[in-house]
């Protein structure tokens, strides 16, 4: 079994990190940052929107720091969003020499990779939703033409179809018993914390909500979708853009509806991509919630969490799990929400209801079905 002193876990965006803490938090009840500090169990990086060389100097530092943990974890997008190559190498160069080990597959979400080439559902990642992001569109399906972009790196990129696979390539790794870099996306972390030494569980409470709100920064059509099948379930939705704040006094009513803040209204939507207009809709999404007393907060997609965050003068927060595969949750334990439950996901995935199962378990309390 490996032990907790051994392993060292890192992704390059906040909702990376809360995947990766979920993917251990049964064994671990790590301690998620949103910045790269020494006191989380998880560190997150929020380095994929970076330029390639400041990534890798980056890497470079935290690689250095976790040279003695003999087994690494670098959580890392399912299509290798981000400087990937960049971050690996200085990573490597941090480290110092040892294997490195790739899979981005997560085969149960229908994520998989064939002869070296990442799929969804079958269908090359180039002809898929990814092709379009507004931030790292995906401009081939081959990962080691991605990895060339940004860095060079010597890995073993492995191919995987099934769980199965995946488990078959962490068991024949770690028989080997050298220092390894693991690089992969939930499904490799979950083939990976068969083989961790359980902890003590963290604490089970978990705190309820009567002022929920969601905030979504996602332009992703799968957002979207699920943002209306939640307005169907009784969700208000409330657009933030970047110059006005609408009124949030109704909202403290003990009886009131979840809010959802997407932001960006319908008429600048188009330009969220902009940094500036962006990091606005955030600063306004903030000041509502804490306007309007929430005690509840979802939200979808990696950079709205972490600029939100650090607006709400939250750096630290406790993951209990997660649900549907790709919904972490838990307890914010620092800034204007402390002590408040939260639930988190990626913009690209999860199923229709996802946002109506983080309004649940902010109500309830329980992650599980």
């Amino acid at each position: 079994m490996i032990a907790r002193a051994d392993l060292g876990l890192l992704a390059d965006d906040l909702t990376g990190a809360c995947d990766l803490a979920a993917a251990f938090a049964a064994g671990m009840g790590p301690l998620v940052v949103t910045e790269a500090a020494d006191d989380g169990d998880v560190l997150n990086t929020q380095s994929r929107g970076l330029p390639a060389e400041e990534s890798r100097a980056l890497l470079r530092r935290i690689g250095q720091r976790l040279a003695g943990k003999p087994i690494i974890f670098k959580k890392i997008d399912s299509t290798l969003r981000g400087p990937a190559g960049a971050e690996l190498e200085g990573m490597l160069e941090g480290l110092g020499f040892r294997r490195v080990i790739l899979a981005p597959a997560i085969p149960r979400i229908g994520k998989t990779t064939r002869g070296g080439m990442l799929y969804e559902n079958g269908v090359p990642v180039t002809q898929t939703a990814y092709a379009a992001d507004p931030s790292s569109p995906a401009r081939s399906a081959g990962i080691a033409a991605i990895l060339a972009e940004t860095g060079q790196v010597g890995c073993h990129i492995a191919d995987a179809e099934t769980d199965d696979d995946l488990r078959r390539l962490v068991d024949d790794t770690l028989a080997d018993s050298e220092p390894v870099l693991f690089a992969g996306s939930l499904g490799l972390a979950d083939a990976l914390v068969r083989h961790v030494e359980p902890a003590a569980g963290a604490d089970g409470h978990a705190p309820v909500a009567r002022q929920i709100a969601l905030v979504s920064g996602s332009l992703y059509e799968r957002t979207q979708r699920q943002i209306q099948q939640a307005v169907a379930g009784g969700a208000v939705l409330q657009e933030i853009d970047a110059v006005a704040v609408p009124g949030a006094g109704e909202f403290r009513r003990s009886d009131a509806p979840p809010v959802i803040l997407r932001l960006g209204g319908p008429s600048v939507r188009s330009s969220m991509a902009d940094a500036t207009d962006f990091l606005r809709a955030v600063t306004q999404a903030a000041a509502w919630v804490q306007a309007a007393g929430v005690n509840g907060l979802g939200i979808v997609g990696g950079e709205t969490a972490y600029h939100l965050f650090l607006r709400l003068g939250i750096s630290r927060l406790r993951v209990a799990g997660r649900m549907a595969e790709v919904i972490a949750y838990g307890t914010l334990l620092d800034g204007a929400l402390a002590g408040c439950p939260f639930a988190m996901k990626g913009g690209s995935v999860g199923p229709d209801d996802a946002l109506e199962l983080m309004i649940r378990y902010l109500r309830t309390g329980k992650g599980d079905p």
